[in-house]
C-alpha cells in the first residue's frame, strides 16, 4: 500500500501575493477616496455657481422686498389670490338716504368720504360754473338758477413755468436841495444781496435744479433739455456751477451745524455705498469712491441724515467723522466700524443677518425650502422683528423690560441653533455663510438688549441712503471732487428736510432766501444763532415749506 504525501504551499509564497494585493487594494482606495473628494468638491462648486446664479437672477427679476415667502412654514398668499382674498359676503351693503327735488323723491346711496376725497383734500380749488345764457322757457320766458350740481372733479398739473423777477432800486432826492443848490441829499432803496454776484440764478431756481437733480434723480443735461422746450436756454454747465456754489457757499454752514447736533447724540446709523468720480488726482476714473452716511435714531434727537464724500472705504473716514463722539453707531459687520474708538460700542443688523439666511434659503429648492436649516435661521430673526413690531410704541425703559422677557430667550435658542450648525461641515455654502456671519457679529447682533432706545436693524441707514443709488442710475458719475461733495451737502438738507416733514424744494428755496441774509448776521456766534433757526427741525420754519397734511 501506497502512502501519499501532502504537498504543503509555500506560505512565504502566499504572504507576498497577499501584501501586493493589499498594497493594490490601498492604491485602490486611496485614488477612490481621492476622486470622492474631488467629485465633492466639484458638487460644492456647482452649488456655488448655481447660488450665484439664482442669487444674481433675484436681483436682476425678482422682488426687491425682503419681506418672507414664509411665515411659519406658511406660503404667503399670492396676489392672484386677491379677489377670493378681499371678499367679505357679511360685509353689509351702502346705505341708502333720501334726497328730496321738487315733485320727486328717490334714494340714493350715502356718500362716503373715499380715496379720491382724500387724495384731493388740502389743495386750492377753482370753481368752473357751466351755464346757459338767458335760459328761456318754451311757455313763460325767463328762467332763473333753482340748484347747483358738482359733476366731477379733476385734479390740474401744470408744468414748469419759467418768468424774469426785475429787480428796480429807487432813489430819492431832496427838492429844497436841488433848489437851493446845496449838496444835494440822496438815498437809494435796500437791495437783498444776489445770491450768485453777476449771475441770473435765483433762490427759486437754484433749488428747482437741485430738486429735480437730487430728488427726481433728473440729470443737468435732461433738465437742459426740458428747460429748452420752454423756450429758456440754460447751458447744464451753468446749473452745475450754480450747485456747487450754492452748496458750498450756503447749504455748507447749516451742514456742519447738523453735524454738530448729530455728534451730541449717544446713538448714530451709518451706511455707505459707493459713487464713481471721473476727475480725481492720482486716480484713475473707473475707481470706485464712497458716499458715507451717517443719520440719528428715531428715538434720540430730531431727524438728521448727513452724507459724506470720501474716496475710500477705509475705516479711517468714520473715524474721522466721528472724532470725540461716545455712544452706540447701527450698522452692518462692515469691519471699518470696528475698532473706531473704545468709547463707542457697534449695534449688529439684524436684517443683513436675515438677507444672509435668505440667500440660503433662495438655492433651496422651493418644495424643501419650508423645512430646511437655512428657514430656521430666517424664522430666528422674524420671531425677533415680531417681538419689535409689537413693543414699538412702548417707552424705551418698557421696551428694554420686554426684551429681557421676550427677546432673550428667542436669541439664546438662536445662538444654540448657530452653534450646532457650525459644527457641521458647510464650507463654501450659502447657509454656512450665515452662520459664520451670525457667530461672528453675535455680540453686536445681541446688544440692542442694553439699551431700550436702539433699533435690531440698520433698515432707516438704508432706506436714507436709497434715494442716492436711485439718482446714481440716472447720472452714473460725478464729474469731479467739487461736484461730489456739493451732493453729499445737498442730499443731507433734502433728506433731513424729509425726515422732519418739509417739502424739500420750498425749505431749499427758502433756505436760499434767508441765508443770505444771515451769513451777515455778524461775528460767528451770531452767524450761528442766525443759521440755528434755520434748521429743518426748527420751529421757525414757515409752513409753506411743510408738507400738506391730509
Amino acid at each position: 500500500m501506497k502512502t501519499q504525501t501532502a504537498t504543503t504551499p509555500d506560505t512565504t509564497e502566499y504572504e507576498k501575493q497577499i501584501a501586493e494585493l493589499l498594497v493594490v487594494i490601498n492604491e485602490q482606495q486611496k485614488v477612490i477616496e481621492r476622486q470622492n473628494a474631488e467629485i465633492i468638491e466639484v458638487r460644492r462648486q456647482i452649488d456655488w455657481f448655481i447660488a450665484q446664479i439664482k442669487k444674481n437672477n433675484k436681483r436682476t427679476f425678482g422682488q426687491s422686498s425682503e419681506k418672507s415667502e414664509y411665515v411659519s412654514g406658511v406660503e404667503a398668499i399670492s396676489l392672484f389670490n386677491e379677489v377670493e382674498k378681499e371678499a367679505d359676503t357679511n360685509r353689509p351693503e351702502p346705505e341708502l338716504e333720501e334726497v328730496v327735488i321738487p315733485e320727486h323723491t328717490v334714494k340714493r346711496p350715502k356718500k362716503q368720504k373715499g380715496h379720491r376725497d382724500a387724495v384731493l383734500s388740502g389743495f386750492d380749488v377753482i370753481t368752473i360754473e357751466h351755464i346757459i345764457n338767458d335760459p328761456e322757457c318754451p311757455l313763460h320766458g325767463e328762467m332763473h338758477v333753482i340748484g347747483r350740481e358738482v359733476v366731477r372733479r379733476e385734479i390740474e398739473i401744470k408744468p414748469v413755468q419759467v418768468w424774469v423777477t426785475e429787480h428796480v432800486r429807487l432813489a430819492y432826492g431832496c427838492r429844497p436841495c436841488e433848489i437851493e443848490g446845496d449838496c444835494a441829499s440822496v438815498i437809494k432803496a435796500d437791495m437783498p444781496p444776489a445770491l450768485i454776484p453777476k449771475s441770473i440764478a435765483s433762490s427759486s431756481a437754484v433749488a428747482y435744479i437741485m430738486y429735480e437733480k437730487y430728488v427726481n434723480a433728473i440729470p443737468l443735461n435732461r433738465q437742459e433739455n426740458d428747460l429748452k422746450l420752454h423756450g429758456l436756454i440754460l447751458p447744464r454747465q451753468t446749473m452745475a456751477n450754480w450747485v456747487i456754489i450754492c452748496a458750498t457757499k450756503y447749504f455748507e454752514p447749516v451742514y456742519l451745524l447738523m453735524k454738530k447736533e448729530l455728534l451730541t447724540h449717544d446713538i448714530i446709523q451709518t451706511d455707505e455705498t459707493t459713487v464713481q468720480v471721473l476727475k480725481e488726482e492720482n486716480r484713475k476714473p473707473t475707481t470706485n469712491s464712497y458716499m458715507w452716511l451717517y443719520r440719528s435714531t428715531e428715538r434720540v434727537g430730531p431727524p438728521i441724515v448727513l452724507f459724506e464724500y470720501q474716496p475710500t472705504r477705509s475705516g479711517e473716514h468714520p473715524k474721522r467723522f466721528l472724532s470725540g463722539y461716545k455712544g452706540y453707531i447701527i450698522c452692518d459687520g462692515y469691519q471699518a466700524y470696528d475698532n473706531i474708538s473704545v468709547d463707542i460700542k457697534l449695534q449688529g443688523c439684524l436684517s443683513h443677518c436675515r438677507r444672509y439666511y435668505m440667500e440660503a434659503v433662495d438655492v433651496v429648492p422651493k418644495a424643501a425650502r419650508a423645512d430646511c436649516e437655512a428657514m430656521k435661521g430666517v424664522e430666528f430673526c422674524n420671531k425677533l422683528f415680531d417681538i419689535e413690531r409689537r413693543i414699538k410704541k412702548c417707552s424705551d425703559e418698557e421696551r428694554f423690560q420686554k426684551r429681557l422677557e421676550l427677546s432673550k430667550p428667542v436669541l439664546d435658542a438662536f445662538f444654540s441653533w448657530a452653534t450646532e450648525m457650525s459644527k457641521v461641515s458647510l464650507d463654501k455654502t450659502r447657509l454656512g455663510k450665515a452662520v459664520t456671519y451670525t457667530l461672528n457679529q453675535w455680540d453686536n447682533l445681541s446688544r440692542f438688549l442694553e439699551d431700550g432706545r436702539l433699533e435690531i436693524h440698520n433698515n432707516a441707514s438704508e432706506q436714507a441712503i436709497r434715494p442716492f443709488t436711485v439718482a446714481r442710475k440716472n447720472f452714473l458719475f460725478c464729474d469731479t471732487v467739487n461736484g461730489a461733495r456739493a451732493s453729499a451737502i445737498t442730499f443731507s438738507l433734502i433728506e433731513t428736510a424729509k425726515a422732519n416733514g418739509l417739502n424739500p424744494l420750498a425749505y431749499m428755496s427758502y433756505l436760499l432766501d434767508q441765508m443770505r441774509f444771515a451769513l451777515r448776521a455778524g461775528p460767528p456766534e451770531s452767524v450761528d444763532q442766525a443759521i440755528s433757526r434755520l434748521l429743518p427741525w426748527s420751529p421757525d420754519i414757515p409752513d409753506f415749506c411743510k408738507f400738506k397734511k391730509k
